[in-house]
């Protein structure tokens, strides 16, 4: 099954896929071509929920 036909996950990766599919449709009706392989894999490992994307940074306080 393609990744497009997938729902869409629920949680912290969901606003970063909303905002792939919306990019990626502005792109192909306005330059006529398809995102390139890391980002098609960005959006592969976004839809599987990928632990490693899901990783908040911990700010540090120096003091």
């Amino acid at each position: 099954m393609a990744a497009d036909a997938r729902a869409a996950p629920v949680g912290p990766g969901n606003e970063a896929l909303t905002l792939y599919v919306a990019q990626r449709g502005r792109v192909v009706e306005e330059l006529g071509v398809e995102p390139g392989p890391a980002l098609r894999t960005l959006q592969e490992r976004l839809l599987l929920q990928d632990p490693e994307l899901m990783v908040m940074p911990v700010l540090r306080q120096d003091g």
